[in-house]
């Protein structure tokens, strides 16, 4: 998702990483409800592809270069990061309503089988 919204134009690396995160994010917490786990136990896997470890990595090896450079690479790197942590909290908050829908149902399914 990332590269089709950098190929269309559509969005810089940042941003497309974070659009990529709020669906990773949103997705989780609907199948984690499905699944009856934790949103954390799906989103975790999900997001490891989009981790900056390459940026990371390129950043520390220029700083110990002493090239400049390496700073503005570690700052990226970090904006990447937050962008996937906000992207994940955006999902996660935009699918609730869906998760207090299936939330109800399963409440009045209870409630009938009770009443049985």
């Amino acid at each position: 998702m990332v590269d089709v919204l950098r190929s269309l134009g559509l969005a810089g690396t940042t941003v497309a990483t974070a659009c990529a995160a709020a669906v990773a994010g949103a997705l989780a917490r609907v199948i984690g409800q499905r699944l009856r786990a934790p949103s954390l136990v799906v989103a975790v896997p999900a997001l490891s592809a989009l981790l900056p470890g390459r940026t990371i990595f390129r950043g520390m090896s220029e700083v110990a270069a002493g090239s400049t450079a390496g700073v503005q690479t570690l700052l990226a790197a970090l904006t990447t990061a937050l962008a996937i942590g906000g992207g994940v909290v955006l999902g996660d908050l935009v699918a609730a309503p869906v998760d207090r829908g299936v939330m109800a149902r399963r409440a009045a399914a209870r409630a009938r089988n009770a009443a049985r």
